[in-house]
């Protein structure tokens, strides 16, 4: 291989190094749960919302969006209504201020 093909090479590695460098700060950066949405469980359990105060309706394109939104009204539960066959850019969920923090267990799609 000559010097010349070498540094096109090189070049282009290096090209696609940073666009993939790029692409994951990019995706942690849409992807970054705030403070109070750390504190908001989500779930695709119905049963999960028993007991629990609707608050408002809430869509993201991550999950750590859902949350966020739902911290922003005072939400500590965010049911996840996106099926996960659909094709969507956007995912929905109900934010949900529930009086204790109960463990129940997302519904599996199976």
């Amino acid at each position: 291989m000559t010097v010349a093909a070498r540094r096109e090479c090189s070049g282009a590695r290096s090209q696609v190094h940073r666009g993939m460098l790029l692409a994951v700060v990019v995706l942690t950066a849409c992807a970054s749960l705030t403070p109070e949405g750390e504190k908001v469980r989500i779930t695709t359990n119905p049963q999960a919302t028993a007991g629990c105060t609707f608050l408002a309706s809430v869509k993201g394109k991550f999950d750590a969006d859902l949350r966020n939104e739902a911290a922003k009204v005072g939400a500590n539960l965010v049911f996840n209504q996106t099926q996960p066959n659909e094709i969507h850019i956007w995912q929905h969920g109900e934010a949900y201020s529930c009086p204790v923090a109960k463990a129940v267990p997302a519904q599996s799609h199976g």
